[in-house]
């Protein structure tokens, strides 16, 4: 079958796919529809954390006052591990976004991600909001096994 095929016509269909690759590899868009990052920010800058559960209306407070982090909560003072907090901080800054369910504001009380339900969770650099983010629902559905022997972990 392929033999009637001279190597003239073998040598042009790989130009042309090659040409084909070259064109959209240097003129599509290494831009995403949405950022590949949660969030982009530098973890030296952050002096104030504020987390705010809007359902439980509880507001928790994480700030640096010198070299020493600490916790405010229901008019409370706790001293914080400092290596905990860069901890979280190099955790939000690396969050990945591995899909968008919603985009359109009808749908983010569905996710839990509207004013009313979401945990708020803003970052400061002293008086200065560097990042906001709204952490939504955490439900999800197991994928059943293909082997009914095997146990759910």
């Amino acid at each position: 079958m392929f033999r009637k095929y001279s190597i003239l016509v073998w040598l042009s269909l790989l130009l042309i796919l090659v040409g084909i690759y070259i064109v959209v590899d240097y003129t599509g868009s290494a831009d995403r529809t949405f950022k590949s990052k949660v969030s982009t920010f530098e973890q030296e800058m952050v002096t104030g954390i504020l987390i705010n559960n809007v359902q439980k209306n509880l507001i928790t407070e994480v700030k640096k006052e010198g070299d020493e982090w600490y916790i405010y909560e229901d008019s409370q003072k706790f001293s914080c591990d400092p290596n905990a907090v860069n901890h979280v901080l190099g955790l939000l800054n690396n969050l990945s976004t591995e899909s968008i369910v919603a985009t359109k504001s009808d749908k983010w009380q569905e996710y839990k991600v509207d004013e009313e339900q979401a945990i708020i969770v803003e970052l400061y650099k002293n008086e200065e909001m560097l990042e906001r983010l709204y952490v939504g629902k955490f439900g999800f559905k197991a994928i059943p096994s293909e082997n009914p022997q095997q146990q759910q972990q």
